[in-house]
């Protein structure tokens, strides 16, 4: 995958969103694996379907750094996300499932889009790796992919991406990340997990 390009000006207003592309494209997803995961651990992760994620992101693109709170429900392929700044400002809202995505801002501007990554292209202007990235989240590499593995898949190497899981934590019988980096120069995303749930509660999605 090429490298991130902005497609326009990026205004100030716009970084807040910065943080919110990450989760945005966790939500996209193809179920055709076209490359069998190695026999580790981790591999089994693919079973993980839902799951309730509370956490903190950190971005950095070289010149500037900026972070926020996360706060994510996944059901299958229905999801809520909500992203806070520091101090609870720049909120976004982002919901929906695999036939349409939904966003919501802090000044209460709804926009609507097929999916997920349609609605990051338009608002954003940004082109992240999509599929790949519900992957990385579980703590392994898309079988969609071709990848590099390294450190028995706490390092690997896919979409001209860097991949990294300084820490992991067992959450019943999974290993799961409580930290990734994912780097592609100037664009390095931190996500610090600190709490994981795999059977959260899935009654108003």
């Amino acid at each position: 995958m090429d490298q991130l390009q902005p497609q326009h000006t990026t205004t100030p207003r716009r970084w807040q969103f910065s943080a919110l592309a990450l989760v945005m494209l966790v939500t996209a997803c193809s179920t055709v694996p076209q490359t069998p995961l190695p026999p580790t651990e981790m591999a089994k992760n693919t079973q993980i379907s839902n799951w309730y994620v509370k956490g903190k992101i950190g971005l950095k693109d070289g010149k500037e750094a900026h972070s926020a709170y996360l706060n994510w429900l996944q059901c299958g392929d229905h999801y809520d996300i909500r992203v806070t700044g520091p101090f609870g400002q720049g909120a976004a809202h982002l919901f929906g499932s695999n036939t349409l995505a939904s966003l919501e801002t802090a000044d209460n501007q709804l926009s609507h889009a097929a999916n997920a990554e349609q609605l990051l292209s338009r608002q954003l202007g940004w082109s992240f790796p999509v599929a790949e990235l519900l992957y990385w989240l579980r703590g392994i590499p898309s079988p969609l992919l071709d990848y590099s593995i390294e450190d028995q898949l706490t390092s690997f190497q896919q979409s001209q991406w860097q991949i990294s899981y300084p820490r992991l934590t067992l959450i019943g019988d999974y290993q799961l990340p409580s930290k990734i980096i994912a780097s592609q120069e100037p664009l390095k995303i931190t996500l610090i997990i600190k709490q994981w749930q795999l059977q959260p509660d899935c009654s108003h999605l």
